[in-house]
């Protein structure tokens, strides 16, 4: 997926989230166990190496999650850089393994200029 720096052309949004609880859109700059991600929550995190914290955000009434930030300033992302980004849900009582917490999967995404 490619974004663009100067175009501050990508917004980022998950569905099948719980509604109306906090979740937190997340950068990094490498990804875990090349990409093949661990378990961590009733998920797998797959960004890794440095995260950043993009936004934090409320689900909505339908379970959508949805940025609004510029994603690249937010990021600090220059272009020729590659990200990877997933999103951390609560989930307190719908997940498998009863953590209280949920990912997305996670994306790749190259930035132009």
């Amino acid at each position: 997926m490619p974004g663009s720096v100067a175009a501050d052309n990508l917004a980022f949004s998950a569905t099948g989230c719980v509604p109306l609880k906090p979740s937190v859109f997340f950068q990094g700059v490498g990804t875990q166990l090349g990409g093949a991600g661990f378990a961590y929550g009733d998920g797998l995190l797959c960004a890794g190496g440095s995260l950043i914290r993009l936004e934090t955000v409320v689900v909505d009434a339908a379970g959508t999650s949805q940025s609004s930030v510029d994603i690249a300033q937010e990021g600090l992302v220059s272009a020729g850089q590659t990200r990877y980004y997933q999103l951390i849900y609560r989930d307190p009582t719908v997940g498998p393994c009863g953590s209280g917490f949920n990912w997305t999967n996670g994306i790749e995404v190259f930035w132009g200029p």
